[in-house]
C-alpha cells in the first residue's frame, strides 16, 4: 500500500463548491474511515493509549517580534488516556529563549482533577484541569493522530457527514468528506483512505480570520493493526503554527497507575483564585505617593500620577477587565486625564485592553515597531467591542522616555533584547523605587518565590544593573509585576538565588532540555535569531 508524504506548505484549497452525494452516507462513511485505519473492531478496542509528542510552536501572537518568521518554541506533549475509566494525564513543557517556559501537568480521574505547575512544585485540587478536563485531553489526541478521530466517530457517530468529492490540494487530487455545514473538509489519500489534510473553517472569535485551520498528516506507519500518522502540521492563514513529530505510541501501557500519584516534593496550594492568591477582585493598591498598582491577583496595572496627568502602564486583561480597573481608580484621580497607555509588549494577552483605552481618548505610547501589531488588535472584535480604526499613537524614540507634569517621575525603560520580546517596556518610578515588570517572572505567592530565576530573570537582572550603571534606574526596593504580588529586595534576592526546573511525569525525567534537544534534533531558534539585532540600542546580555 503505498502511503503518501503530504509537501509541507499546503495553503489553500483549490476546488470550486462540492457536488454532495444525494442522501446521508455518513454511516458508510465512517465505516469506510474505520476499515481504512484497522478496522472497526480494532479501534473500538484501544482502551487505553500513551502518546508522547515532540516539536514546535510557531509563535504567531506570542513571538519575540511583531512581524515574520515568527519565533519556534519548542515544545514536548504526553498523553495518557484510559477510554474505559475515563482518567488521564496530560503532561507540557515548552522553552522559550533558552529558558523553560511553561511544566504543566494535568490529572484527570473519575472523581476529581489536579492542576501541578512543574516549576513551582505546586499542585491543586480543581483549578486549570477543570477548565481543560479528560474530554479536552482526547480532543488534543484527536486533532494530531487520524486514527483517533476516526475512533470517536466509532463512538460517537455524525449523521451529517457527506461525500463532496475530488478536490485539489497543492497539485494533489484527494477523495474528500465534509460535515453538512461546510466547517470541516477532510481530505483522504485515493489509494488508502487514510486523512492526510483536514480543514476547518471556525466561528469567529479571539483569533478572527485567522482561526481557519489546515491541518496535514502524514509519515504513516502500522503499529499494533492501526495506521498511525507520524507526523502532524498546522497552518493558518498560510502561516504554521505548529509542527510536532510523534516521538512514541503505546497502545498497551504498563504500570500506568504511576501518573496518578503527585510527584514527591510537591506542596499543596488551596487558592487559586489568582496568581498570588487574593482572589480576583479587583483591589487599589498604593505602593508610593502617586502610584498604585491596581487589579486583581491576575493582571495588574501600574498608573502613576505625573502632575497633570496620568500614564498606566500594561494593557493586560480583556478590554472589560481594563475598563472595571479604571473606574476602580476614579477616586484616586481625582478628575486628572489618564494620557497615557503603555502596553509593556505586544503580545494580544497583554495588549488587547489597548481597545478599552482608545475608547476614553488616551493616546497608546509605544515603541515604532509594535504600532502595526497593535494596530491588527485594534481591528478585532473582542468583549462586544467591534474594529476601531482611531486611534492616538505616541512613541518612544530612545531608550529612556521620562514624563513628568509637576508630579512623581515617571520612566519608561526600553528593554531591547528581553528573552520574552524585543523592546519590552519596564516601568521604573525613582520616588518609590519601584520597577514594574511583566511576563520575566509571576511574582511573589504563599511562602516564597514562585519561581525560580531561569535564563529569562538572570537576563533581567544583568539588564537592571546595566540600567543602574547607565543613571537610568536607582535604588529599587519593590519589584512589581503584572502577575503576582510585589515583591521585596529580599524576596526577589530569593528568587534568584534558586534555581529553575522542571519536574515530568515518571519515566519521562529525560525531558530535561539539553537531552531534549540531543536526541530529537531541536534547536531554540529564538536565540540568535537574526531579528533580535533590530532592536533599540545594544543587547545587555550575550
Amino acid at each position: 500500500m503505498r502511503m503518501l508524504v503530504v509537501a509541507a506548505w499546503m495553503l489553500g484549497l483549490v476546488c470550486g463548491a462540492p457536488a454532495y452525494a444525494e442522501g446521508n452516507d455518513s454511516e458508510a462513511i465512517i465505516a469506510d474511515l474505520a476499515e481504512a485505519y484497522g478496522g472497526p473492531e480494532r479501534l473500538e478496542a484501544i482502551a487505553e493509549v500513551e502518546i508522547d509528542w515532540v516539536g514546535y510552536f510557531h509563535a504567531r501572537f506570542q513571538s519575540r517580534h511583531t512581524e515574520p518568521p515568527y519565533d519556534r518554541i519548542p515544545t514536548r506533549n504526553f498523553y495518557y488516556l484510559d477510554y474505559r475509566s475515563r482518567r488521564g494525564v496530560e503532561d507540557s513543557i515548552s522553552a522559550w529563549a533558552g529558558d523553560l517556559s511553561m511544566g504543566n501537568r494535568y490529572i484527570y480521574t473519575a472523581d476529581r482533577a489536579i492542576s501541578l505547575n512543574t516549576i513551582e512544585k505546586t499542585y491543586t485540587p480543581g483549578g486549570m484541569a477543570e477548565m481543560h478536563g479528560f474530554d479536552s485531553a482526547v480532543n488534543a489526541v484527536r486533532v494530531r493522530q487520524g486514527w483517533a478521530w476516526v475512533r470517536d466517530l466509532l463512538l460517537n457517530p455524525r449523521a451529517d457527514l457527506v461525500r463532496s468529492g475530488e478536490r485539489e490540494l497543492r497539485g494533489i487530487r484527494y477523495d474528500t468528506i465534509q460535515y453538512a455545514d461546510g466547517q470541516v473538509t477532510i481530505y483522504l489519500h485515493p489509494e488508502t483512505g487514510l486523512i492526510h489534510a483536514l480543514a476547518q473553517t471556525a466561528a469567529p472569535g479571539m483569533m478572527g480570520v485567522e482561526d481557519d485551520t489546515l491541518r496535514v498528516y502524514d509519515q504513516y506507519f502500522r503499529r499494533d493493526g492501526i495506521w498511525v500518522n507520524r507526523r502532524a502540521r498546522y497552518y493558518r492563514s498560510g502561516t504554521a503554527t505548529g509542527d510536532y513529530l510523534l516521538a512514541a505510541i503505546d497502545f498497551s501501557p504498563e504500570d500506568s497507575a504511576r501518573y496518578f500519584e503527585v510527584p514527591q516534593g510537591f506542596t499543596l496550594a488551596e487558592d487559586t483564585s489568582g496568581y498570588d492568591g487574593t482572589g480576583w477582585s479587583i483591589q487599589t493598591i498604593e505602593i508610593a505617593d502617586g502610584v498604585w498598582l491596581a487589579g486583581n491577583g491576575d493582571t495588574r496595572i501600574l498608573y502613576v500620577d505625573t502632575g497633570e496627568f496620568w500614564v498606566a502602564t500594561e494593557a493586560g486583561g480583556m478590554p472589560n477587565y481594563a475598563r472595571e480597573v479604571y473606574q476602580a481608580m476614579q477616586p484616586h484621580m481625582a478628575g486628572e486625564p489618564l494620557r497615557y497607555i503603555v502596553p509593556t509588549h505586544h503580545h494580544d494577552d497583554h495588549a488587547i485592553a489597548i481597545k478599552f483605552y482608545t475608547t476614553i481618548g488616551t493616546t497608546i505610547l509605544t515603541t515604532r515597531d509594535k504600532e502595526g501589531e497593535l494596530r491588527q488588535l485594534l481591528a478585532r472584535t473582542v468583549d462586544g467591542m467591534g474594529p476601531q480604526r482611531e486611534a492616538s499613537f505616541a512613541f518612544i524614540e530612545d531608550e529612556v522616555l521620562t514624563l513628568d507634569s509637576g508630579g512623581t517621575t515617571y520612566r519608561a525603560l526600553v528593554y531591547a533584547n528581553a528573552p520574552h520580546t524585543e523592546n519590552m517596556v519596564v516601568a521604573y518610578v525613582p520616588a518609590a523605587r519601584a520597577i514594574f515588570q511583566a511576563d520575566i517572572w509571576i511574582g511573589f505567592g504563599g511562602e516564597g518565590p514562585r519561581q525560580g530565576a531561569g535564563y529569562a530573570i538572570r537576563h533581567f537582572d544583568d539588564w537592571v544593573r546595566g540600567q543602574q550603571q547607565a543613571g537610568t534606574v536607582g535604588t529599587i526596593e519593590r519589584y512589581l509585576a503584572v502577575h503576582g504580588s510585589p515583591m521585596s529586595a529580599a524576596q526577589y534576592a530569593q528568587m534568584l538565588a534558586q534555581d529553575r526546573t522542571v519536574t515530568a511525569l515518571p519515566g519521562n525525567e529525560e525531558w530535561l532540555l539539553e537531552n531534549w534537544f540531543e536526541r530529537y534534533g531541536l534547536a531554540n531558534d529564538t536565540v540568535g535569531n537574526a531579528k533580535r539585532d533590530r532592536v533599540i540600542g545594544e543587547p545587555a546580555y550575550r
